[in-house]
């Protein structure tokens, strides 16, 4: 089998670049609105904030579309390699069980079930362990996805079927 890839939807990246370019757009209306009435502080604090958000906005719209050349998730004959942030690197079939599908708050989940999951998480260090840790302790698998960054999720859990991987529902998180 030829390694098949997942892409990223970005569009949080999307959705933050504009609500990062309305706030530049706020602040500049607050110092054309305030006029002489701020202080030489807040008139510069005011000015760096909209150069701050408006800069970031640009740069997040305009590198979205390089972004989305890298594939978030490869699949192959061996296992599964997860790009997007945070990173897990590759997970072999030989340690994969399935997939979890839940809600958790109003984020459709996708799990990934291991086999050796502690295994796993101790090949870990720092907050990306922390991060797998918190994500056992609240009854879930430590890793897991959002679907919405993903841009054809249910694609990416039918590979995974067809690679012997069960499909489950959480108990408590609904059906994703």
């Amino acid at each position: 089998m030829e390694n098949q890839y997942f892409y990223s939807k970005y569009t949080e990246v999307l959705i933050i670049g504009i609500l990062t370019g309305i706030a530049g757009i706020i602040t500049l209306l607050i110092l054309t609105a305030a006029g002489d009435q701020m202080s030489t502080f807040s008139r510069t604090l005011t000015i760096i904030l909209c150069v701050f958000f408006l800069a970031t906005s640009l740069l997040l719209l305009l590198t979205r579309k390089s972004r989305q050349k890298k594939p978030a998730i490869t699949l192959n004959d061996q296992g599964i390699t997860i790009h997007i942030n945070p990173g897990y690197g590759f997970i072999g079939f030989e340690n994969i069980d399935g997939v979890m599908l839940y809600k958790r708050q109003w984020n459709k989940m996708i799990g990934i079930v291991l086999h050796k999951e502690e295994k796993f998480i101790e090949s870990y260090a720092g907050m990306r362990k922390m991060n797998l840790i918190n994500n056992r302790k609240q009854g879930y698998p430590a890793v897991e996805l959002m679907r919405y960054t993903i841009a054809d999720s249910q694609a990416f859990i039918d590979a995974l079927k067809l690679k012997g991987c069960k499909v489950y529902q959480h108990s408590k998180g609904g059906n994703g």
